[in-house]
């Protein structure tokens, strides 16, 4: 098949053109990245130099040659940059592509004033510069998947190409850009399959680069769920869509068995209706305390009490509840201890008798006159009015007054005691 130069520079505009749209489509939804950035900025230009070097000889030499060129050899630079740190940023990169392409256009700019093939040896020595040193940081990368080496290689490939264009520019004094010369086909057909091939392989290496990074948030979900020391639950049609080990646990069951499963089947039967009326209500949009506590039937039928702790979610672009449930039945059994043995204090507490206040006294006699107006021994009133008990002796004065003759024989008792002793 034989296209001549012109048709091949208008397949590379619409090429290009067509490239930047399936981009943008592409990551229209996504977060942008400094290298799609790149890339895509890359295209456009490109897209608006095959469109300048497409008209030569319709519009000014300033537009076509100068401007022309300049875009190219920065869609170039842009292209490499973004290929070469699209798998994880590079600062040497973001130095050296950006001076490759000024000083590039630089030259290019200093022999724009030259013969054609003049012209076409510095551009195609410059592109060689810039896909050279793209390759050096794509094969030197010890990290790069087979993808990114095989379109590193294609570039490399592309370059060897190039040189043997730069050759002929020399051999041959009067070739331009439009010239229908083999090498011509040979360098511009293998740039439009390079187009397609960079095209396709830099979407690829995003989507490549994308599911590492997701793989990497699910294994750190993954293992901050499964580590957590909470049971963790998604609820979505009130039947469990997603639940962690320790859900498991609780329950007693297999985690496979558990997923699925209505999750009104492990509520105690006490607490059903609150739980619902509060599930639903949050499904609804309602104001609900965002914390509470329950019960769920346990492994051996008895209850568990669960600290819950539940959001509104979107689980799978629906709605759904987030539950984060923490075993507190030792809490509860803790807490029921504590009210039994308040009770019980409060009960010993009621049944104390205690005394205080001013008693009425008689001053002769020592007797106490109670609330109904009678005369009490005073043991007789504190015990009915205390915990107190009485026991009943004599001291030795009041037994010398009353019984004296006992109270000499027990001192004369006492005195013999002491001299044998002695």
């Amino acid at each position: 098949m034989h296209l001549d130069i012109h048709t091949i520079i208008d397949l590379l505009f619409i090429g290009n053109f067509i490239s930047a749209a399936v981009l943008i489509a592409y990551q229209s939804s996504r977060r942008l990245q400094t290298p799609y950035l790149q890339f895509l900025a890359g295209k456009i230009l490109q897209t608006l130099a095959w469109l300048l070097l497409g008209l030569r000889g319709e519009v000014s030499d300033l537009l076509s040659v100068h401007l022309g060129n300049s875009l190219l050899l920065t869609a170039f630079s842009l292209e490499a940059l973004a290929l070469a740190t699209v798998k994880k940023p590079n600062r040497d990169c973001t130095i050296l592509f950006p001076i490759l392409g000024a000083c590039s256009i630089a030259a290019f700019l200093l022999f724009a004033g030259h013969p054609g093939s003049v012209r076409i040896v510095v551009a195609s020595s410059a592109t060689m510069l810039i896909y050279g040193a793209m390759n050096l940081f794509i094969l030197r990368d010890t990290t790069g998947s087979v993808l990114h080496k095989t379109i590193g290689a294609s570039y490399l490939l592309f370059n060897f190409i190039l040189f043997f264009r730069a050759g002929f520019a020399f051999i041959f004094p009067d070739m331009i850009l439009m010239s229908n010369m083999p090498i011509q086909e040979m360098t511009f057909l293998p740039l439009y399959l390079l187009m397609l091939v960079g095209g396709i392989g830099f979407i690829l290496l995003l989507k490549e680069q994308n599911d590492l990074l997701l793989q990497e948030s699910e294994e750190k979900y993954r293992t901050l769920v499964e580590g957590a020391h909470e049971a963790i639950a998604i609820i979505q049609d009130q039947l469990i869509v997603f639940a962690n080990q320790k859900s498991a646990d609780l329950v007693g069951m297999p985690l496979t068995d558990l997923i699925g499963r209505p999750f009104v089947d492990f509520i105690w039967p006490d607490d059903l209706k609150t739980v619902m009326e509060n599930y639903e209500k949050r499904m609804r949009g309602g104001k609900i305390a965002d914390r509470y506590d329950m019960r769920i039937i346990g492994p051996d039928d008895t209850p568990l009490w669960l600290a819950v702790s539940a959001k509104w979610i979107q689980w799978q672009s629906r709605p759904a509840s987030l539950d984060l449930m923490t075993d507190i039945t030792r809490r509860k059994q803790l807490e029921e201890e504590r009210e039994r043995i308040i009770g019980d204090l409060q009960r010993a507490l009621s049944e104390v008798k205690t005394l205080s206040g001013l008693l009425p006294i008689c001053a002769s006699c020592k007797k106490i006159r109670d609330d109904q107006g009678y005369w009490n021994q005073i043991e007789i009133y504190i015990k009915n009015h205390s915990q107190a008990t009485f026991t009943h002796g004599i001291r030795p004065e009041c037994m010398k007054k009353l019984y004296p003759e006992v109270y000499e024989k027990m001192l004369r008792t006492e005195d013999a005691e002491d001299r044998q002793v002695a």
